[in-house]
């Protein structure tokens, strides 16, 4: 009996002998999906009998199961984690190139499929190829195109790559292929850009906080920039064919290198989609820009300097308007903080100053408001200490007590509906020249602290000689319609400044004089109500 016994147990420890390496075998495999399905969270009783690496494994896998149901709406909660890379393979939407992961999207807008660039590998094994990142115009002979809401206006690009990178220095993308949202966001080694002659549109963010981007090239058809599309890109100092965007929306170039700017004379700067950014500073804080020159545009197109669009420009000294566009409406905050800011050039289109558009440019030494002029408000000139001559070209006497709202919200203002009586917050040292005798007193009546006179514009005499003829000069010069007189003026090298050296009255336009000057100079004037009116010099031929 016992020796039957010692038998049994002999055959059964056999038996286990021969199952341990099948159990261990069969732990070594991969589990199901449907295994992941039913795994619990880290932590559970389940993390005991499949060990921590298991574990992560099998919550990484629910991560991207999720991830896999919410990327049909668009949806990154989740973001695009790295770490469960791993399973793209096992997922036939998603087509890897180049260490890049494409989604087969059927369009919502078209009716052809399309590949989207949804994520971007950057482990070690891919860090040396993926310095330079070439985007394919297709992907399994179909167009990369763009992924974008039903609702969306974005246009021309890919959507949401998703990741920081510290390792790509260039970016080229294949004719085909444009730049949409996020598409390069925070890729802070990057330096150079290749944009294709197919895009037209740059898309919101798409290279927000690259840092160390110096060079875009080509974007030769680029017409519209959207927001924040190069915000803190703290070293691009150029954009090239900036002066044929059309829509350069909020933030678009804020905190970049400019140092000069020249922009279209019609458009829209500041502009953008309020839902994702506030529509304002599409190159606030250039803190190296100095100069802005706006081209000529179109008479039936108006130029929009939008919100805060040059606001905390420090270094900005000069502003060239265009002289040939429907009207200018510069918003609110659009020149706030630009504390050298000197000269402001051809504002005879301008049509409205809103909330706060001058704030604090201490160094404004004079202002010319056209009489088409229709809405100022009154904090427009706030902080304006340096101003000393202020023309006002228009005869509106209503122009001081209508109300005005810009349409934005101030926190000590809920209703944003103010007055448009800009005068009182001149400085006192500031004189106002006025048009009429009526637009005089209407100016004191409403709290002008400085002097105010009567000054109509005065053209300036086109063409003016000085011939010498022995010990004396013979000057002449162009007749101006409704001028009651002329001044003539000769150089004094010693004070360097010009001086008085005869006055005419109209309808005279020529006279010989003893001097012993070399340069002069001509203005005419108009007398009105006992103020007189002046044109601006012009200095004797060479």
């Amino acid at each position: 009996m016992m020796k039957k016994l010692i038998t049994l147990l002999l055959a059964l420890l056999l038996c286990l002998s021969c199952l341990v390496p099948a159990f261990a075998e069969d732990a070594a495999k991969p589990e199901t999906q449907a295994a992941f399905a039913e795994e619990g969270t880290a932590g559970s009783s389940r993390e005991t009998a499949v060990g921590p690496k298991d574990t992560k494994t099998a919550a990484l896998k629910r991560q991207y199961e999720e991830w896999k149901f919410n990327r049909e709406f668009f949806d990154d909660r989740y973001g695009y984690n790295k770490d469960f890379r791993q399973f793209y393979a096992e997922d036939p939407a998603l087509t890897v190139v180049d260490h890049m992961v494409f989604l087969k999207v059927e369009a919502t807008r078209w009716t052809e499929a399309h590949y989207a660039l949804i994520d971007y590998f950057d482990t070690d094994e891919a860090e040396a190829a993926a310095t330079t990142l070439r985007i394919p115009a297709k992907v399994n002979d179909l167009p990369v195109w763009i992924v974008m809401y039903d609702w969306s206006d974005w246009a021309d690009g890919i959507y949401g790559t998703g990741y920081s990178n510290d390792t790509v220095t260039k970016v080229i993308l294949e004719e085909g292929v444009g730049a949409a949202a996020y598409a390069f966001k925070n890729f802070t080694a990057l330096k150079t850009v290749k944009i294709p002659s197919t895009a037209t549109s740059i898309g919101y963010s798409a290279f927000e906080g690259c840092k160390n981007l110096k060079k875009i090239v080509g974007a030769e058809n680029v017409t519209e920039v959207h927001s924040a599309a190069f915000c803190g890109c703290e070293k691009l100092a150029f954009f090239p064919h900036m002066e044929t965007l059309k829509v350069i929306e909020g933030d678009a170039f804020s905190g970049c290198a400019f140092k000069s700017l020249t922009l279209a004379g019609s458009g829209w700067l500041s502009g953008g989609d309020e839902d994702n950014y506030s529509a304002q500073n599409a190159f606030a804080n250039n803190k190296k820009l100095k100069s802005v020159t706006f081209l000529d545009g179109s008479k039936k197109k108006p130029l929009y300097i939008g919100f805060g669009a040059f606001c905390g420009c420090t270094a900005l000294k000069t502003v060239t308007l265009p002289k040939k566009c429907k009207e200018i409406v510069i918003e609110d905050m659009a020149f706030k903080g630009c504390t050298a800011l000197k000269t402001l050039r051809n504002t005879d289109r301008v049509t409205a100053l809103w909330r706060f558009a001058f704030e604090n440019c201490a160094a404004l030494e004079t202002f010319t408001l056209p009489a088409g002029v229709k809405t100022v408000a009154v904090d427009a000139f706030k902080g304006c200490k340096g101003l000393r001559t202020f023309h006002l070209l228009s005869d509106d006497i209503d122009l001081f007590s209508k109300r005005f709202s810009s349409g934005t919200w101030y926190q000590n203002d809920p209703s944003d509906e103010v007055s448009t009586n800009f005068i009182e917050t001149l400085p006192k040292t500031c004189t106002v020249y006025v048009p009429t005798k009526e637009m005089k007193q209407t100016v004191l009546l409403h709290g002008c602290k400085g002097p105010v006179k009567v000054n109509v514009p005065v053209a300036a005499p086109k063409t003016f000689t000085a011939t010498k003829q022995g010990s004396k000069v013979a000057f002449q010069w162009s007749k101006i319609k409704n001028a009651d007189g002329y001044r003539l003026y000769v150089y004094n090298a010693r004070t360097k400044a010009f001086e008085k050296l005869a006055t005419l009255q109209a309808p005279k336009t020529s006279v010989t004089l003893k001097t012993a000057g070399k340069t002069f100079a001509v203005r005419a004037f108009r007398i009105i109500n006992g103020d007189v009116s002046w044109s601006k010099a012009v200095k004797s031929a060479k």
